[in-house]
Parts: C-alpha cells; structure tokens; sequence
C-alpha cells in the first residue's frame, strides 16, 4: 500500500519510483487529459498492475504517478494519476 493523499491533502500522496532494466513490457492503451483520443505504449508490468493502477486513481485528485527509470540508458517513463490504462 502506497499513500494516496487525502481530499485535504492530495499532495500526500507517493511518487512512485521503479528502476528497471528495460522500459519494454505489456502493451498498453493509455487515456485522459492530454493525451488526444489514446495512445498505445509497452510499459515494464505485470497485467494485474492495470487493474490496481485505475482502482488507486479513480478519486482524482487523489492517487500516484509512477515513473519507470531504465538503469540501462536512464530513460524515464512516467504514469500520471490521470491516466487511465486498458490491455491491448
């Protein structure tokens, strides 16, 4: 369990930072605010993660935003609370 924030306090909430060795994985459908219609992109999680992801941020302004840092090349990518992930 990671903090969410509370509707007083949103900016409680973690950040969530994951080193990775590659920022390849399952293929997602990405939308929300600033993303025209959806966009599709592999990111390094298991299937279960969507699930939880959506669910944890469904509260907006309440939830977390993830960044994936690839140790490799120290590429970043990054899941914003207001992103909501669907399965390719």
């Amino acid at each position: 369990m990671v903090k969410k924030g509370t509707h007083l306090n949103p900016d409680f909430s973690a950040t969530i930072i994951c080193v990775v060795d590659s920022l390849e994985g399952i293929k997602l459908n990405l939308k929300g605010p600033g993303i025209d219609n959806q966009k599709e992109e592999s990111y390094p999680i298991e299937k279960s993660f969507v699930e939880q992801f959506n669910n944890n941020n469904q509260n907006y302004p309440l939830g977390n935003e993830i960044y994936f840092l690839n140790k490799i090349d120290g590429t970043i990518k990054a899941l914003s609370r207001t992103t909501k992930l669907e399965l390719v």
